[in-house]
């Protein structure tokens, strides 16, 4: 049940045919993985790309000040 979601026509066959990646962590948060490993938060004020830390091994993103993190080994 956590990672079903509205997908348009376009985003299913970008996620199935296209090599993209969709997580769902949360209801109406969607994380997106292009085939290239950038990373984009999709949630409903819009879409913004998620910048990679070089220096550290983790990426935190923090989502509305929560205090739930996620992390993504790099």
């Amino acid at each position: 049940m956590g990672n079903y979601g509205p997908m348009t026509i376009a985003h299913h066959r970008i996620k199935t045919h296209g090599r993209w990646q969709v997580r769902q962590p949360f209801p109406g948060i969607y994380l997106w993985r292009d085939p290239h490993g950038a990373h984009y938060l999709v949630d409903h004020t819009g879409t913004r790309r998620i910048e990679r830390r070089t220096t550290a091994p983790f990426t935190t993103v923090e989502l509305y000040h929560s205090p739930v993190r996620l992390e993504h080994a790099a």
